[in-house]
């Protein structure tokens, strides 16, 4: 069994108040990637969680289907020796937040805002756990309240 999981949540349209949400955390990494169109089949993040469920990392950009996220995973997972890490400011005084890129382009950021002082170690984590994550089946509820759907079960490309 895998200490780490990838997990593909799927909002529920353009105006989903966790898609305003999870773009509000991101905006705040600087990142502007309109991601899919609005009218795209499906609107897709994924997230990396620890053993203990604790969220560590998500995808910084919106994948049109569930296939393109795990794609996307797939290729950070054989890419992972070429990710720059950036550390970024946060909204209150001594938070930091981390973010990867990929080719200069933002691919993942951390999940929250950490003291500076263990700032860098969360982006270390997350970097070194994605490689073993295991891909989740199905959705990933986003909020409370939501039924998860279930699809095909995950596997890698």
């Amino acid at each position: 069994m895998s200490s780490s999981r990838v997990t593909f949540s799927r909002f529920s349209g353009p105006n989903d108040p966790m898609l305003e949400a999870w773009r509000r955390f991101r905006g705040r990494f600087g990142i502007i990637d309109p991601g899919p169109q609005p009218d795209a089949a499906e609107l897709v993040v994924w997230r990396l969680y620890a053993s203990n469920n604790r969220e560590l990392a998500r995808g910084a950009r919106l994948h049109g289907s569930a296939d393109e996220a795990r794609d996307a995973v797939a290729e950070l997972r054989a890419s992972r020796s070429q990710l720059g890490i950036q550390l970024v400011r946060g909204p209150e005084a001594g938070m930091f937040g981390w973010l990867a890129e990929l080719g200069g382009v933002p691919v993942v950021t951390g999940a929250r805002w950490y003291p500076a002082s263990v700032c860098a170690d969360a982006a270390a984590l997350a970097v070194a756990l994605l490689p073993a994550a295991e891909p989740a089946e199905g959705w990933q509820p986003l909020g409370r309240g939501v039924r998860a759907r279930v699809v095909e079960p995950a596997v890698w490309r």
